[in-house]
């Protein structure tokens, strides 16, 4: 090591170091105690959640349906359970979960860096503060995220401290996501840096790990079907220019979004200044600094955020997102950190200074994403502000504003996302909805054919269909396409609702009442569900 040896002590007790994270963390996260539920898969994976809802643990431990995430699952549940759905709590403990992942950052730095203590507190801060971490830390179901990091963090100072519970809370980090599927790869990082011989003998130690890793992707696997798709040479280009998208949101984060539409986000001054300043702490860590420690964090972040990148293409994860960035963090703030310890010994206060305006930037922008994320509507208005070229964006807006009494402004939204990306099915969908509410139900139709073409394996496509089609009383023709959705989505609740619909409005009510069936099992709670079911129960079919 070439770190300074005053920067090499005890670390900071842990009342110390508590208060000296909490109080910043609490700065600028305050606002987002204000902020409520979003439309973001918030309503899928906890409001409405019957595993969540009824607290049943034999469910929260054995639930496909969306994903597996047993421990966030469980959290909910609990909270659920004392609270109810007040998302002011839900909110707090994340924060909280986010202030306890910044501790345990600081000891597993102050652990690989041999007792450094400027790269541990730097990293540390960094962390805690930096504005990418809003999306995994004010988005309440990016509990995953903060949750997932939590175990595997508390894995990795274990692993360090050679404890053999370490399995154990790596098996509770894939529990709460799949993300760190690449662990593995981590341990043997650790003991190369630690200059322990890797060989036969050490991976086959390691094989309970591996064996994790293998059963939580044949899971995620299941869950998603065709999870990992083919590489191919434009999964590795969005791969390698993944790399400096993702440098340049840690080093300048700025042009921050909810969403990273591919085409519509550019490489721009900053990128370039933001890769260059990289290439430059790297050349400089690397002939001056403390080279082994940087190549460690560059790896650290490179294994983290791996199945993110998109060289291995999974369907179930977005191309880009600021919360892929969440645990990968740590590697490139020990690198930052540790070209700042090269300079620390012969410019001490300058270097301080330095780093504490640069951390009091993170967490003055971190302040002001949070006042971003208020609302669903807010976070879109910012997708299409900053990038105007996101069709997802004016979808999501038209989705957000719909309704009887505001449909031409919707539809607007609908077109411009179509003029963008006339392929986007949702909004050929969103945009027939609409046009059918309005009572054009030719022009309706349209529409829903070229989201028919477009992809004709979309169980929602039928399901749009049907449900204007269960309106104009064609009621065989939503049958048809509301079986044709069951078919591709068999556990598609609006598909089963849908199609007992169209079975009772034809009289059949012996199948009117299956497909309500089916829906109460895979949602105890849909209340229109439960209510058909009572009305036809007595009836006999025509």
């Amino acid at each position: 090591m070439t770190s300074s040896s005053a920067n090499k002590k005890r670390p900071l007790s842990l009342l110390t170091l508590s208060l000296i994270l909490l109080a910043p963390i609490l700065l600028v996260y305050f606002v987002a105690f204000s902020s409520g539920f979003f439309n973001l898969d918030d309503p899928t994976i906890l409001i409405e959640n019957p595993v969540v809802i009824a607290f049943d643990l034999t469910k929260i431990f054995t639930d496909l349906r969306v994903d597996y995430l047993p421990m966030v699952y469980f959290s909910y549940a609990i909270e659920h359970s004392l609270i109810g759905l007040n998302p002011l709590y839900y909110h707090i403990d994340n924060v909280l979960l986010h202030w306890l992942n910044s501790i345990l950052v600081y000891y597993f730095v102050f652990q690989i860096t041999k007792k450094n203590s400027f790269i541990s507190i730097f990293t540390a801060l960094a962390f805690a503060l930096h504005p990418t971490h809003v999306e995994s830390v004010t988005w309440i179901t990016e509990r995953k995220d903060v949750l997932f990091t939590f175990f595997l963090l508390i894995s990795c100072i274990l692993y360090l401290r050679e404890s053999p519970y370490s399995i154990i809370t790596y098996i509770l980090s894939l529990m709460s996501k799949m993300m760190p599927i690449t662990f593995p790869g981590v341990l043997i990082l650790i003991d190369w840096f630690n200059e322990k011989p890797i060989n036969k003998k050490s991976l086959t130690r390691k094989w309970p790990f591996f064996l994790a890793a293998l059963v939580f992707l044949a899971i995620n696997s299941y869950v998603h079907r065709t999870t990992v798709q083919k590489i191919s040479t434009d999964s590795l280009i969005s791969g390698f220019t993944s790399i400096p998208f993702y440098l340049s949101k840690s080093l300048i984060p700025v042009g921050l979004s909810i969403f990273y539409e591919k085409g519509a986000v550019p490489f721009n001054i900053v990128d370039a200044i933001a890769l260059l300043i990289s290439i430059f702490i790297i050349v400089w860590v690397w002939n001056r600094g403390d080279k082994r420690l940087a190549q460690f964090g560059a790896l650290f972040a490179l294994i983290a955020i791996f199945p993110a990148l998109g060289f291995v293409p999974f369907d179930n994860l977005a191309n880009r997102a600021d919360r892929y960035l969440y645990l990968s963090s740590v590697g490139i703030f020990m690198v930052y950190g540790a070209f700042l310890d090269s300079i620390f010994s012969k410019m001490k206060i300058p270097v301080v200074v330095a780093a504490g305006v640069y951390i009091s930037v993170f967490g003055i922008l971190t302040y002001n994403r949070n006042t971003i994320w208020q609302s669903s509507e807010m976070l879109w208005e910012d997708v299409v502000r900053k990038y105007p070229q996101s069709s997802y964006g004016y979808n999501n807006i038209g989705k957000l504003y719909f309704s009887p009494t505001n449909i031409p402004f919707a539809k607007t939204e609908f077109e411009k996302a179509l003029a963008l990306n006339p392929k986007l099915v949702e909004a050929h969908l969103n945009l027939g909805i609409a046009l059918a509410t309005e009572g054009k139900t030719e022009e309706a139709f349209v529409a829903f054919e070229k989201a028919k073409q477009l992809d004709p394996k979309d169980p929602n496509v039928y399901n749009s269909i049907g449900s204007v089609q269960l309106k104009l009383a064609q009621n065989d023709d939503a049958q048809r396409n509301y079986e044709k959705a069951v078919e591709l989505g068999p556990t598609n609740i609006e598909a089963h609702y849908g199609l007992g619909m169209a079975f009772s409005k034809k009289g059949i009510y012996s199948r009117g009442k299956l497909q309500f069936s089916r829906v109460l099992k895979l949602d105890p709670n849909h209340a229109d569900a439960k209510k058909n079911l009572e009305i036809i129960s007595l009836l006999k079919d025509r």
